[in-house]
């Protein structure tokens, strides 16, 4: 007979797996060293005291439960598995490839790799291989600097994933093959070093990669790490970084070029050196889909008493204190209110029927009671981009499902059958091949205009929702699963949306333009907190705490 609660939890406590994610400069190597601490005392947390109310008794709940449970986590750096691969290659290969780049510095790299030539790999297990690999990977960011060793392990990370040079002997696709690195290390970790075992990937940076181990382990978490982008990018220049190197370095992690502050002729050098990298976009960094398909989100904010670059920020910490202690004892806490309607905003977004992207959203009172609920999606009576079929539009089939426009216009339906010609049945495997109006509209026109998209975006359907009703906005916030348009910034601002909540930022001028302009400027706030499948995994306790406190007495 269970005499406490233990044994249940035992394998949500033996295992988890946090992987991080976040822009060059947001803190995910902060985020790693503060989960690698030995002992909780050495994690600097906010003074407590300072608290009042439910948001106290949640924040003393936690340091309670933490300080007597807490697991240092095995850090996995993403960037030692490259050094690993590089390192399996064969020799040739590799300084040919190294003497590719062009840069002075990678000559370092060449009698770096010389040094560990007389190493047998085959001869080591999997663990040691990879710390090897990781002493490897530390002595050539010091040899070549911050800033061409993020070029290499971009670039390199990037030809890993598209399978452009062969890394490896491998049965798996090349996307698969960082994370089956990871999962191999992991293993042989467990194995070796059996009892509690906790892990940290540093960091993420394919969409891919993640969807491949959230399908692999139950008790794996993508904690995305935020900030505001001029802190990031100061962060960068006080390490060295140039301005011209930092917008390299965005645009290969997934920026639009559009947004990047810098003169057409350095927009045109970028777009020169990024030019290949486009052609398969599927295998690049994609730090924005990354983001997207977070559990979590953490701030790391620059503190206002230690320095931007200080290893142990207090609001970071406390982030993973809160959610490591959730994944340990689900249901210890309830979640915040701001997490409870993104929630619903998550939720909401799997109506949408459009094929770029899908988008939540939910008006809230003061007291953030929900107004409406709103995704984007085509006018009611209309149908979904998901849902109409470009063979039957080609056909002359379903013709309800398509407007005048299409049917009639004979140039338009010459591009969308040049399509449909290229995929055939064989490569759709079933699935309906669809089409966004506006994409082959606009390389019909020649031109980029976004107003030609068939859906209403999220927030104006929940503002409509709520005008439909009579309801007002003013005073209340606007939860968003990405931040307003243009657009939709004017419209948030005329309905007197005091505040707005957002999980992945919108590109474009809607922030510095709309809302930073007038006296009565809505306050734009990143999210915080745990939402999807991680909000139920951590919130739903595995029995009911009346009963666990019963087993005590017992």
């Amino acid at each position: 007979m269970l005499s406490n609660s233990s044994g249940i939890y035992q394998e949500r406590d033996d295992f988890i797996l946090i992987g991080l994610t976040g822009w060059t400069g947001s803190g995910c190597s902060t985020a790693a060293n503060i989960l690698r601490n030995e002992k909780f005392p050495k994690i600097r947390m906010p003074d407590i005291n300072l608290l009042d109310g439910n948001e106290k008794r949640k924040a003393l709940i936690v340091h309670n439960y933490i300080s007597k449970n807490w697991t240092p986590f095995f850090c996995i750096k993403v960037s030692a598995i490259l050094t690993v691969i590089m390192l399996e290659m064969e020799r040739d290969v590799l300084l040919n490839f190294l003497n590719g780049f062009g840069f002075e510095n990678y000559q370092h790299l060449n009698e770096l790799f010389h040094e560990h030539d007389a190493i047998v790999y085959s001869e080591m297990d999997v663990l040691d291989f990879y710390e090897e690999a990781a002493r490897v990977n530390a002595k050539i960011q010091s040899a070549i600097g911050l800033d061409d060793y993020t070029v290499l392990y971009q670039c390199v990370g990037n030809l890993v994933r598209s399978g452009a040079v062969p890394f490896e002997k491998s049965d798996c696709v090349p996307i698969q093959i960082i994370p089956r690195k990871i999962v191999s290390i992991v293993e042989c970790h467990k194995k070796l070093k059996p009892g509690k075992n906790y892990y940290v990937i540093d960091a993420i940076r394919n969409p891919f990669e993640a969807v491949y181990l959230k399908d692999r382990f139950s008790a794996f978490y993508l904690v995305g790490v935020t900030v505001d982008n001029d802190v990031r990018r100061a962060r960068l220049f006080k390490k060295g970084m140039e301005y011209f190197d930092v917008a390299v370095m965005d645009v290969k992690e997934g920026v639009s070029l559009k947004d990047i502050d810098i003169s057409q002729d350095e927009k045109l050098r970028i777009s020169n050196l990024v030019k290949d990298d486009r052609d398969n976009k599927i295998c690049l960094q994609n730090i924005s889909a990354c983001l997207e398909k977070c559990d979590i989100y953490l701030e790391n904010p620059d503190d206002p008493i230690f320095s931007p670059d200080y290893d142990n920020p207090a609001e970071l910490a406390k982030g993973l204190a809160t959610y490591v202690s959730l994944m340990q004892r689900p249901g210890l806490i309830t979640p915040t209110a701001i997490e409870r309607v993104m929630q619903i905003a998550v939720t909401a977004k799997l109506n949408s029927g459009c094929l770029s992207r899908q988008v939540g959203a939910v008006v809230t009172d003061e007291d953030y009671a929900v107004l409406s609920i709103g995704w984007n999606d085509v006018a009611k009576g209309q149908v979904s981009c998901l849902l109409r079929n470009a063979q039957y539009y080609v056909r002359g089939n379903d013709p309800e499902a398509f407007s005048d426009y299409e049917l009639r216009n004979v140039a338009f339906r010459e591009a969308v059958k040049i399509k449909v010609d290229v995929v055939s049945a064989n490569k759709t495997n079933g699935r309906v091949f669809s089409y966004c109006f506006k994409d082959v509209y606009n390389d019909l026109t020649k031109q980029k205009n976004q107003v030609h998209t068939r859906a209403l975006h999220a927030e104006e359907n929940a503002f409509l929702q709520l005008a439909k009703r009579g309801g007002a906005v003013s005073g209340g916030y606007l939860f968003t699963t990405a931040s307003p348009c243009e657009l939709c910034s004017k419209k948030s601002y005329q309905m007197g949306v005091r505040k707005i909540y957002y999980v992945d930022p919108y590109p474009g001028i809607a922030t510095s333009n709309i809302l930073e302009s007038g006296a009565a400027r809505p306050e734009l706030e990143l999210f915080k907190g745990a939402i999807g499948r991680a909000y139920h995994q951590l919130y739903h306790s595995v029995m009911p705490y009346k009963d666990e406190m019963e087993l005590l007495l017992k």
